[in-house]
């Protein structure tokens, strides 16, 4: 499940954790969603969202999403935010005190699948402001690809540069994947 901004621009206030849009490791908290089927929603009241993204169960939607705007010295230049697109399956709406989420909230889900890292922890540097390689784990991607060492520090992923404000169980999503992708 996840929650909405209750007006226009509908930014995403959370992802339950362990949820299915949660589990695709594609959006995060802050980021934007833009169109739903491809039809913009800037115009749209969060009420008409809603009916948007509710449907039979087991059906497909996609959600387009503009991610949050960058503020680091990495960020691209012309200023043009990074889109997803995601696709999901719906899935039966949970009542809004299991999903914990409240009248702006809505549930979708996507069937699950396994999840899989890279074979390797991280931590916050001494400071505090980067994400660095903890450990390398033995016959692992990471280990195996050589690329990937103990002391790195870890300034993108996917595309999406990580901020010393992120919590360890973000970056996790991001790093985290399909098993196979």
């Amino acid at each position: 499940g996840f929650t909405l901004r209750n007006e226009a621009p509908f930014e995403l206030l959370e992802l339950v954790a362990g949820g299915p849009l949660h589990r695709l490791r594609k959006v995060a908290v802050g980021d934007v969603l833009v169109a739903v089927d491809g039809v913009p929603v800037h115009l749209k009241t969060i009420e008409e969202v809603k009916a948007m993204v509710v449907g039979p169960e087991g059906s497909a939607v996609t959600l387009e999403f503009e991610a949050a705007q960058s503020t680091a010295p990495t960020a691209p230049a012309h200023g043009t935010p990074e889109r997803v697109t995601v696709r999901v399956e719906r899935q039966l709406p949970k009542k809004a005190a299991e999903a914990g989420v409240g009248e702006k909230g809505m549930t979708i889900g996507v069937a699950p699948g396994p999840v899989a890292g890279l074979g390797f922890t991280f931590t916050r540097d001494a400071a505090g402001r980067r994400w660095v390689v903890r450990r390398v784990k033995e016959g692992g991607f990471a280990e195996a690809s050589g690329q990937i060492l103990v002391g790195d520090i870890i300034l993108k992923v996917g595309g999406r540069t990580l901020h010393a404000v992120m919590d360890a169980e973000e970056v996790g999503a991001l790093i985290a994947g399909p098993e196979g992708s």
